[in-house]
């Protein structure tokens, strides 16, 4: 694996004195102390900063989870991106926020990521760390379990080494979807390496999604399904007709994932998603820890038409997202899918949200200036897109609806409003001397406007010190998060006008001790050198 730069961690404190080296008689020369400048900023190969956010409002979701996953377990892959660079599997944002990296210690290519909160359903994406750039940004858009179109139904059960003693029915109905998962008595839960689940309490989730709910807030099945739903080996093309989501835990929060002997699940599918009774539906599942959908061998056998809905059956083995649907013949799109945007310059945290109408949902974090944005996974030749483009501060850049995406689309991207654009430096200034300084060139800077639950956005470094605050609202008041790389730097923030002119944020360090302690932000002005 090739990365573009790689982690150097320099921590120099010292000073230096002679003298006791000379006999007979003569004097030590007098040498005076030499002060070291603060550590240069340590670096690391691939930077990966963004936000979790609610897809309805687009504020963060504070307390949210991130588990970095490798081959269906946790990775420690990951580094926080503090002075010390500590390995982690997972991080808990407090802010709705993350920073973490990757660097030449890195084994693996790529990392699966799960984002969990509470009153949300999950999420997860793959992470490419082999063809990541340097610095990249996410962005997790979570849908609440309150969104209209959605029934979330929990029950809980006692169990005995794993068994269920008797039978547990879970009936999750909303106006015009229905699951429910049927749990025979004397099935033993298991783990996902087929073991007897060791908790006592379970608790069985069920999500139910109203497929015909007309409401503009309301979810579609579309929503919910994360990109790579098709098959790239074949032409034929997997429309969803129904879905659920089934998730089983224990009360140590240790998910169940298989069964001894088959479950049963049943779910409402509308008369008009052209199936009729007596057909065998193809199914397909989403597997969360390792971002991938599968053929499931068991196939949905449709009821009898009743009240406008057929019931779809089946039984599995296992816990997941489960979508069934019709397979179409050589629909699948033949050229690549790319995204034009035109109009106003992209700037950095734009969120990119297209909802197709068969294979899934594509979100993404645009950088500044960005031109294009292509696609990995394929699609079908004759489906629509709506697609939205969003800032930190939820204002609308771009909506296009029934867009036909097989090729090139054009988006044209508006900026709201008035806005400036300032410079933070950031700097550390040794204590007593304040002509030996180090830029801190490699800090991880965020900010959003004050008193909001706005999404973070990431300053781009321009160079010595300084940091781009970039389509700032003019008068208003931001927060500033500054994750220093200097060692003994702790993380701090500080406040900015933004009223156009330069601001600085000043670390004061003590080069005999190698720490230092972030300064308060400026009303404006020029920023500080390197050395």
């Amino acid at each position: 694996m090739k990365f573009k730069r790689s982690h150097i961690a320099i921590a120099l404190a010292a000073s230096i004195g002679l003298g006791g080296c000379f006999g007979g008689g003569v004097d030590a020369p007098n040498i005076p102390d030499v002060v070291l400048p603060p550590p240069v900023a340590p670096t690391i190969a691939v930077e990966v900063t963004g936000n979790v956010i609610d897809a309805n409002t687009g504020n963060v979701i504070p307390g949210a989870t991130l588990t970095f996953l490798s081959n269906g377990g946790p990775t420690i892959e990951p580094r926080l991106l503090n002075d010390t660079f500590t390995r982690v599997s997972e991080i808990a944002s407090a802010d709705g926020s993350f920073v973490f990296g990757f660097d030449t210690l890195t084994a693996i290519d790529a990392v699966t990521i799960l984002v969990e909160a509470d009153g949300y359903l999950d999420q997860t994406t793959v992470f490419d760390i082999a063809n990541a750039s340097a610095e990249n940004g996410l962005a997790f858009s979570l849908i609440s379990e309150t969104t209209p179109g959605l029934q979330v139904v929990e029950e809980t059960a006692t169990v005995a080494g794993g068994e269920v003693a008797a039978e547990v029915v879970i009936a999750a109905a909303a106006t015009s979807g229905a699951s429910t998962v049927t749990v025979p008595a004397g099935v033993i839960l298991q783990d996902a390496n087929g073991n007897p689940i060791s908790g006592s309490n379970i608790t069985f989730q069920v999500v139910a999604i109203d497929s015909d709910d007309s409401g503009a807030d309301a979810v579609a099945i579309a929503d919910l399904l994360p990109a790579g739903l098709q098959d790239s080996t074949s032409t034929d093309v997997f429309v969803p007709v129904a879905a659920t989501i089934i998730n089983f835990t224990d009360e140590n929060g240790n998910a169940i994932k298989k069964f001894s002997a088959p479950i049963t699940v049943t779910m409402n599918i509308p008369a008009n998603r052209d199936v009729m009774e007596g057909d065998q539906l193809a199914l397909k599942s989403y597997d969360e820890e390792t971002g991938v959908w599968a053929n499931e061998t068991s196939t949905v056998l449709v009821g009898a038409l009743n009240n406008g809905f057929y019931l779809g059956t089946f039984q599995i083995d296992h816990l997941t997202t489960f979508v069934a649907g019709n397979v179409v013949a050589n629909d699948l799109c033949a050229t690549a899918s790319v995204v034009n945007f035109t109009g106003d310059a992209a700037v950095d945290g734009l969120v990119f949200n297209m909802t197709r109408s068969i294979s899934g949902t594509v979100i993404d974090t645009l950088s500044a200036a960005q031109a294009t944005l292509s696609f990995d996974d394929t699609q079908s030749a004759s489906e629509t897109a709506n697609i939205t483009v969003k800032d930190a501060s939820g204002n609308a850049w771009a909506q296009v609806n029934g867009a036909n995406i097989c090729g090139s689309v054009n988006v044209s991207l508006v900026a709201p409003g008035t806005t400036v654009s300032e410079n933070l430096n950031i700097t550390a200034t040794c204590t007593g001397d304040d002509t030996v300084f180090t830029a801190d060139t490699n800090a991880v800077v965020t900010y959003r406007q004050a008193d909001s639950m706005d999404a973070f956005v990431t300053a781009n470094h321009v160079s010595n010190g300084d940091f781009a605050l970039a389509n700032l609202v003019g008068g208003a008041t931001y927060d500033v998060n500054v994750n220093s790389g200097i060692a003994g730097v702790p993380d701090f923030s500080v406040q900015i006008l933004a009223d156009g002119n330069d601001e600085v944020a000043p670390i004061v360090y003590d080069c005999n001790a190698g720490t230092g302690t972030g300064g308060t932000g400026g009303t404006g002005g020029t920023g500080g050198g390197g050395i």
